[in-house]
C-alpha cells in the first residue's frame, strides 16, 4: 500500500472520529438513506467576508449573477442531455456508454471509482467547495438574504467519504425574493466552479504547459494497464497474448517512431481487426494481430491503456534536480483542479432534488404551475434523474 492510500485511510478515519465526537451538532439530509446521504456541520464561517465582498463589488457581482443564470440553464441542458444519451447508449451499445463514478483519494477494485492522488484530491475538494459555497453566500448577501449558517458537508456512501462545504440562506427570505434573485443565488455556485475551471485552463495553457514542455523530453507511450477479457469468457486480447507488460514504453509502431500519445493514436486509428503490427518498446519487440474493437467493430483493438511517457532534459536533471518534480507536481494539481471544477460544476446543475440544478428547476416550476403542481412535477423530474444516475453508477459493475 503506497503513501497516498495510507494518507487517505488516515484522513477518512479522522473524519469519522470527528463526526462521531460532534454528532450532536450534525444534521442529516437523506437521499437514499442509509446508502446515499449528506451530513451537515453548521458554523458561521466566512459570513462576514461574504457581506464585505457583496458591499464592495455590487455591480460586478450582479452582472455575474445574471450570467450565472444563463450559463446555469445551458449547463443544465448539456448535462441532462449527456446523462439521457448515456442511459440510451447503455441499452443500445453498452460497451460505449459512460458510467457515473465516485472520485476518491485511493485506488479500489470497484470500477465505479476514479482514483485521485490524496493531496491533489484534498486540495481540490477544499478549493472547489470554498469557491462554490462562498459564491452562493455573496450573491445571497448582495440581495439582502440572510445567511443562517455556513459550514462543512460530507457526502456519505454508507460512511462519510467526500468532504464539501455549504452555505444556508434563510429559506423564508429566499422564497419572498424574485425568481431572478433565487436563481442567481442558486446558480452562483456551479457558475463559479465553471469560471474557476476556465481560469485554471488558461493557467495550464499559457503557463504550465510551456513550462513543462521546456523541461521534458517526450519519449514514447507508457503502457499503464493491459486489458483482460471478461472473467466469464475465453477472450485474450492481443497485448496480453503477445506478453506485453505494464510499464513498458512503446517507441515504435511498424517502424515509425512514436514520441507522443497523439502519434500512437493517429497510427492506430486506421487499423482494423486482423491487421498485424510490429510494436517495439524499451524492453522488447512484439508481433501482434489486432482483435475486433468491442466498442466499434470497424476498428482494431490492441488491449492497452496508455499515457504519455517523458523524462527531464539532461540540463534540468543535472543542474536543478529539485525543480522538475515541483513543476510536475503543480502541473498535476492544476490538471485535476480543472477536471474536478468542471465536473463538479456541471454535476451540480443536474435537475435533481436538493442540489443547485434541482432547486433552480423547482423555482421555475413553482412560478409557472404553483406550489402544489410545481412541487409534484419537480419530484417527478428529480426521481427520473436520480434513477438515471443510479443506473449509470451501477453500470460500472458491468464495464
Amino acid at each position: 500500500m503506497d503513501i497516498q492510500n495510507i494518507l487517505a485511510i488516515v484522513f477518512l478515519a479522522v473524519l469519522i472520529i470527528f463526526l462521531y465526537i460532534e454528532r450532536k451538532k450534525l444534521e442529516t439530509q437523506k437521499i437514499l438513506f442509509p446508502i446515499f446521504y449528506f451530513i451537515l456541520y453548521k458554523t458561521k464561517l466566512g459570513i462576514k467576508y461574504m457581506d464585505s465582498l457583496a458591499k464592495k463589488w455590487p455591480r460586478a457581482i450582479n452582472v455575474l449573477s445574471y450570467l450565472g443564470i444563463i450559463f446555469g440553464f445551458i449547463g443544465m441542458a448539456l448535462i441532462s442531455f449527456e446523462l439521457i444519451r448515456s442511459l440510451v447508449t447503455m441499452f443500445t451499445h453498452p460497451q460505449n456508454a459512460a458510467a457515473v463514478a465516485l472520485v476518491l483519494p485511493f485506488e479500489t477494485s470497484f470500477k465505479g471509482t476514479i482514483a485521485v492522488p490524496f493531496f491533489y484530491w484534498i486540495i481540490s475538494i477544499f478549493l472547489i467547495a470554498t469557491v462554490h459555497e462562498f459564491s452562493h453566500g455573496v450573491v445571497a448577501r448582495l440581495n439582502k438574504v440572510k445567511i443562517n449558517s455556513s459550514g462543512f458537508a460530507f457526502l456519505s456512501v454508507i460512511i462519510p467519504i467526500i468532504p464539501a462545504a455549504f452555505v444556508e440562506p434563510d429559506e423564508k427570505q429566499m422564497s419572498k425574493k424574485s425568481v431572478k434573485t433565487q436563481l442567481g443565488v442558486l446558480a452562483a455556485g456551479p457558475f463559479s466552479n465553471i469560471l474557476f475551471a476556465l481560469i485554471i485552463f488558461l493557467v495550464i495553457t499559457f503557463l504550465m504547459a510551456p513550462l513543462v514542455n521546456s523541461m521534458v523530453v517526450y519519449d514514447g507511450v507508457k503502457i499503464v494497464d493491459i486489458t483482460k477479457g471478461a472473467s466469464n469468457s475465453n477472450i485474450i486480447y492481443p497485448a496480453e497474448l503477445a506478453g506485453m507488460q505494464s510499464g513498458e514504453i512503446i517507441n515504435s509502431l511498424d517502424g515509425t517512431q512514436i514520441n507522443y500519445v497523439t502519434n500512437f493514436t493517429y497510427l492506430m486509428e486506421g487499423k482494423t481487426a486482423g491487421d498485424t503490427l510490429l510494436i517495439s518498446t524499451n524492453i522488447n519487440s512484439y508481433n501482434v494481430t489486432l482483435a475486433e474493437n468491442p466498442g466499434n467493430s470497424t476498428k482494431g483493438f490492441l488491449g492497452v491503456s496508455a499515457e504519455q511517457s517523458y523524462s527531464p532534459k539532461s540540463g534540468i536533471s543535472q543542474n536543478y534536480p529539485w525543480v522538475f518534480p515541483i513543476v510536475m507536481w503543480f502541473s498535476g494539481l492544476f490538471t485535476w483542479l480543472f477536471i474536478l471544477n468542471l465536473g463538479i460544476g456541471l454535476f451540480n446543475l443536474v435537475p435533481l432534488g436538493p442540489i443547485d440544478g434541482g432547486r433552480m428547476v423547482s423555482v421555475i416550476l413553482t412560478k409557472w404551475f404553483g406550489k402544489k403542481t410545481g412541487g409534484r412535477l419537480w419530484g417527478i423530474i428529480s426521481f427520473i434523474f436520480l434513477a438515471v444516475l443510479v443506473a449509470l453508477f451501477l453500470m460500472a459493475f458491468l464495464k
